[in-house]
């Protein structure tokens, strides 16, 4: 038989579990669900990509769009159209690329007059490829929808190399550090080293070419 102490302690019990925790107790943590991983999100479809409108680069369409970022915002992926200038590294370019300092990404300049991107849509981009070894053969380009616009941070390669977006944040930081001015940015690198070859890289609003 139960003590008149037990039976207490059990209706105690029982009435904290029906009204909830008591006044003043911290309520359970809500859980949350893990945010996406940028290898997880699914690419558009073509008919969505499509219904975007005109998304080309000098008639260069998109080979791959992912939804990411803010709410309308995407990443493109740009090939170079084969047997384009941008396709074939030149051969006669390509001694003086070897004799720089490939790789450390100050040869360049910046351009304050044309194809200049907000820069803080770079960080967008930069979020993207950071640790992303997904890759393409001309740019990526950084774009939302915003009242009819459509403003864009883009990073393009001279030789049409198949690169992987984790390799070219070092230049873009680069060209960031070196170009930004009253929060627009657009300039680019000579002597960037992407899969193991030298070349030009490029940080714009333009994305069709370097």
């Amino acid at each position: 038989m139960l003590s008149f102490g037990s039976i207490v302690t059990v209706a105690l019990a029982l009435t904290t579990s029906a009204l909830g925790s008591p006044a003043g107790a911290a309520a359970p943590e809500a859980s949350v669900a893990p945010v996406a991983k940028v290898v997880d999100v699914k690419p558009l479809s073509a008919a969505q990509v499509t219904a975007l409108g005109d998304i080309t680069f000098q008639g260069v369409q998109p080979h791959k769009v992912v939804p990411y970022g803010r709410e309308n915002g995407y990443i493109a992926y740009y090939d170079a159209p084969e047997g384009s200038e941008v396709a074939a590294t030149k051969e006669a370019d390509a001694p003086a690329l070897q004799d720089r300092a490939c790789g450390d990404n100050w040869d360049g300049g910046c351009d304050y007059n044309n194809n200049l991107s907000q820069d803080w849509i770079c960080d967008s981009l930069v979020s993207w490829l950071t640790g992303n070894n997904d890759g393409t053969t001309l740019s990526f380009c950084y774009w939302y929808d915003q009242n009819g616009g459509r403003p864009q941070c883009c990073t393009s390669w001279r030789n049409g190399a198949w690169v992987p977006g984790w390799s070219l944040v070092n230049g873009i930081q680069a060209i960031r550090g070196r170009c930004k001015s009253n929060g627009w940015v657009s300039g680019w690198i000579n002597s960037a080293r992407l899969n193991n070859q030298c070349t030009a890289q490029c940080l714009s609003s333009n994305g069709d070419r370097c």
